[in-house]
Order: structure tokens, then sequence, then C-alpha cells
């Protein structure tokens, strides 16, 4: 007699699950997932492109401001290529110099 009662409550609660389960996964269609996550990109590349840059907010120092400067007198006396005058004309140009 036990068997059926325990078969009862295992159909009762599949049927809940069941139920619970579909209910809960047709929330939005999947075309309009696809359009909200198409809107959810264009917004952060749309607030990406509007929020100030971090560095070009700063404002450079007076040694920043210096050897910027100077940088040509660096570039004539080792080269274009060197790694160092490379790296200070990335420098200047990621503080607007």
């Amino acid at each position: 007699m036990k068997t059926p009662l325990v078969t009862m409550g295992a159909r009762i609660v599949f049927t809940a699950l069941v139920a619970v389960t579909s209910a809960s996964a047709q929330d939005l269609p999947t075309s309009q997932m696809a359009d909200h996550a198409q809107v959810m990109r264009q917004d952060t590349l749309t607030r990406s492109l509007l929020r100030p840059d971090r560095a070009g907010s700063r404002r450079p120092t007076a040694r920043q401001t210096a050897l910027c400067a100077s940088k040509w007198n660096y570039r004539a006396r080792y080269g274009a290529d060197n790694p160092s005058v490379r790296k200070l004309y990335g420098l200047c140009r990621g503080v607007g110099l």
C-alpha cells in the first residue's frame, strides 16, 4: 500500500517541477532575448565611448612636461628605434603631449 502513495507524491512533485521550469523558461521569447542582448551591447559601447579617458583627464606633471618637451633630443641622440625613446613617445602621447 505504501508504493502507490510514494508514486503519487513523486508524480505531484514531478508535475510541480515541470510547471515551474516551463513557466520560468518563458520569460522572454528567443527573438526578444537576441534583441535585448543587442541593446545591452550597444549601451555598453556607447557608455565606453562617452566615458572620459582616465589618462587624458589627468594633467601632466612638470617633469613630464619637461621630458616631453625635449623628447626630440633623446630621439636624435639614441635613434628612433631605441625602445626607451619609443616608450617616451608613447608616454608623452598618453598624457597628451
